[in-house]
């Protein structure tokens, strides 16, 4: 799933869609291969009655150092010292229920992301 996007920043794209057609079935699993790291520079959607699972600490979800740069400029889709969720619940509302996160290293860190600079 991830990288096929030309190997560029947009994994989110595909996982998003992945999520969305599990919604619409009522719930399952989106899972993500080991030795694989996605590059995100927008929020990956979790929805009722899903499982987003890696196998272990080699299935990575990274933010792009796009994201980094254009939060620091001022260009991204959210405001400079916003929190950026990688992971993002779609009804902040209400709440979605039965989600499970596990075997994934998730690295939304400036600071530990090998790109930051400064």
């Amino acid at each position: 799933m991830c990288g096929g996007a030309s190997g560029d920043e947009l994994d989110h794209v595909d996982i998003n869609l992945a999520t969305v057609r599990i919604n619409e079935i009522g719930g399952g699993t989106v899972h993500i291969n080991n030795s694989i790291t996605c590059v995100t520079n927008d929020s990956i959607d979790l929805y009722d009655n899903m499982v987003f699972e890696g196998v272990d600490d080699t299935s990575i979800i990274r933010l792009s150092e796009t994201a980094i740069e254009s939060s620091e400029s001022g260009i991204a889709s959210f405001e400079p010292n916003e929190e950026l969720f990688i992971i993002e619940n779609v009804d902040p509302v209400s709440g979605n229920n039965n989600i499970t996160i596990k075997n994934l290293f998730i690295n939304g860190s400036w600071r530990e992301n090998p790109h930051h600079v400064g």
